[in-house]
């Protein structure tokens, strides 16, 4: 949230934010215990030092010491020793919530940066309701040890309840702005917007106690305003804005209506209306969450689409190495696996730093890196005999021994100083040929709070498969057909990275494809055509939402229309390469019928490619075998009754008949 601003400046800010919030909590009590059902201070100070930790802790003991001492001396009479020893004990409540709370936190490994599931949701009230209790029975204890301790039990509720709701309501705004609301520098336009909803909002809400009045009944017949506003800034601005107009919300209240209230009246009115901005307040940040996960799945699906566009071109370039000059073959090589580093990178940016590297006789060679200076990595010298190099898989590697990798303890010295050293790193190596080898790093250091997971060993082995599938090109071009296996792998491998399930799926097709084709005693040719365009016939599905692909539920006739382009999308991607062109059509008449109202063209009988008509089926098929959104999977029984009753209508007359076959002979079905 002030990320950008210097340590000063920000303990200034949220001195003046807590200290504001806490005079306005305080007040809000009017001498009444169940103002304290709600305290957002609470979820000031404990957020603030969870997010900034002892950066922002003179701010905020200086903003909870003269915040209490400001309210004590104005609004209560007592002896001016114990409001200085009251306030000095009711800081140290405070700071008993922000150290239990970041304690608890940091040791619950909560994945915060993303939507709870269920279970990490449950331990975070948990986590909130503890701190909330411990930060009370220090606060009611203090106020017990001068004013007695027969109202401790009647107290200690509300005062628990303040600190719960006010961590869980401001303080999880405060940590969702700070993760995912954009920054303060905004154009004047986004500003002008902003402040006429302010303006807007506030007069909406002074209008709504100002008929309600002093009776609190009439209030159900106006929360449709509020919630309606709550709604809009969720949707239009961001949670900073939420937090915003809570306050916004709560200053109204306090002038306009509250703190004319007394007697237990007021304590049932406080609670409703403090558990109505709680409730506004949730909504409003559920659907902001709903909001941003649509916008990240959006922005995936176009990274996506520009990481399929990166590596199609260069697999297209790296067609054209045949007619390179042998010497420029090298440069070609070298620039080539530049650019395909600069796009793992951007793939997988869980890494602090990142290098590309080339084995030589005795020194490593770096010819890309990200976060590193490349010149001085090459003055480094690293040993070709103590690097990792990583053959078949990727390799994690933690705490790496930086001895065995430079000649003296110098070098050693002068690297840990520049960069620190590392806590886990991922490489794995690249053959040029049988005896050349090139490997990339992804690095992640001691002092990041990045770490590596099992998913990112995955995506950098499918990245590792796909750029040695390239190089087997370069090395086996006089071999058309080990060529074109290698493109089409490096295409589904391409989908993988998008869509894992669509991966599974596609290799189950393929080889049902050449099964059933083997069946029908196809040329050598067709089989294997027909088995690699059942690798990627979903290949064009990068271009449509996954939003849509993962609906649950019928389709709208949009998004059915959306789905319908996928085989065209498909098509284009793999004719690209001109040696594809076969299965390119194949994969674009996937989805044709036999009675003429499939798409995309709308071809009939016969006219549909018989390559075609044989993947169709096995699509089909292996969807019905398998669990999917949209339906469970079918029994082997219920599979033949499916495949007859659209025998003639979706499916080709001749195919169906050997696919019943093939599946009452109980031969498996996907693999």
């Amino acid at each position: 949230m002030f990320d950008h601003l210097s340590i000063k400046q920000r303990n200034g800010i949220i001195f003046i934010a807590t200290f504001l919030m806490i005079l306005l909590g305080l007040s809000y009590t009017q001498f009444h215990g169940a103002g304290a059902f709600f305290y957002p201070a609470a979820g000031l100070y404990t957020m603030f030092f969870y997010i900034y930790r002892k950066q922002v802790l003179p701010g905020i003991i200086s903003a909870v010491v003269l915040g209490n001492l400001a309210f004590r001396i104005l609004y209560v009479d007592e002896a001016l020793y114990i409001t200085f020893f009251l306030a000095l004990l009711f800081t140290v409540a405070n700071l008993a919530e922000v150290f239990v709370f970041s304690w608890l936190m940091d040791r619950s490994n909560l994945p915060l940066e993303k939507e709870l599931k269920a279970n990490d949701l449950g331990l975070f009230l948990l986590i909130i309701v503890a701190t909330g209790m411990i930060g009370a029975l220090f606060g009611v204890t203090s106020l017990s040890l001068f004013y007695g301790f027969e109202h401790f039990l009647d107290s200690y509720p509300y005062w628990a309840s303040g600190s719960i709701f006010g961590i869980l309501i401001f303080g999880s705004l405060i940590l969702n702005s700070h993760l995912h609301d954009d920054s303060f520098h905004q154009g004047t336009k986004r500003t002008l917007q902003a402040g006429i909803f302010l303006v807007v909002f506030g007069l909406i809400t002074v209008f709504v106690f100002a008929e309600i009045g002093h009776d609190f009944a009439k209030f159900e017949n106006f929360q449709i305003f509020i919630i309606l506003m709550y709604i809009i800034a969720s949707f239009k601005f961001s949670y900073r804005m939420i937090f915003v107009i809570n306050i916004i919300l709560m200053v109204i209240l306090n002038i306009v209506a509250v703190s004319f209230q007394t007697g237990i009246g007021y304590t049932i009115e406080a609670v409703e209306v403090s558990l109505f901005i709680m409730i506004v307040s949730i909504i409003a940040s559920i659907v902001r969450i709903i909001l941003l996960e649509r916008q990240e799945n959006l922005d995936l699906m176009k990274q996506a689409n520009t990481n399929l566009e990166q590596l199609i071109v260069s697999t297209n370039n790296l067609l054209n190495v045949e007619n390179t000059l042998p010497e420029e073959v090298e440069q070609f090589e070298r620039n080539y696996l530049e650019r395909m580093f600069l796009i793992a990178c951007t793939l997988y940016p869980n890494f602090d730093r990142a290098s590309c590297n080339i084995k030589n006789e005795d020194y490593v060679e770096f010819i890309a890196a990200k976060g590193y200076d490349i010149d001085y990595l090459n003055q480094m010298e690293f040993l070709s005999k103590g690097f990792v190099w990583s053959f078949d898989t990727p390799k994690l590697i933690r705490d790496t021994d930086y001895d065995i990798v430079f000649e003296n303890n110098q070098k050693v010295d002068d690297f840990v100083e520049r960069y620190g050293r590392l806590k886990e790193s991922i490489r794995f190596t690249v053959f040029r040929s049988k005896t050349e080898y090139a490997g990339m790093s992804f690095d992640i250091y001691h002092d990041s709070d990045k770490s590596f997971k099992q998913d990112d060993l995955e995506n950098f082995a499918s990245f590792q498969r796909l750029m040695n599938s390239y190089f087997s090109i370069g090395s086996l071009l006089k071999n058309q057909n080990q060529m074109k296996d290698d493109i089409v792998l490096s295409l589904v491998r391409t989908l993988e990275l998008y869509d894992r399930y669509t991966g599974g799926h596609s290799e189950h097709v393929a080889t049902l494809c050449a099964n059933i084709a083997k069946e029908l005693r196809l040329a050598e040719r067709d089989i294997r055509n027909l088995y690699w365009a059942g690798i990627v016939h979903d290949i064009g599905k990068v271009g449509v939402s996954s939003d849509v692909l993962n609906k649950k539920g019928r389709l709208t006739k949009d998004e059915y229309e959306l789905i319908k382009e996928h085989p065209v999308y498909g098509y284009k991607i793999i004719s690209q390469s001109e040696g594809l062109s076969d299965i390119a059509r194949i994969v674009r008449h996937h989805h044709e019928w036999w009675n003429g109202k499939g798409y995309p063209d709308g071809l009939q009988g016969d006219q549909i490619p018989f390559l075609s008509q044989i993947l169709h089926i096995c699509d089909a098929v292996d969807a019905m075998a398998h669990n999917r959104v949209y339906q469970p999977k079918l029994s082997n029984e219920e599979i033949i009754q499916q495949l007859r009753e659209g025998e003639g209508q979706q499916f080709s007359p001749r195919v169906t008949n050997v696919m019943i076959q093939y599946i009452q002979s109980g031969r498996p079905i996907s693999k």
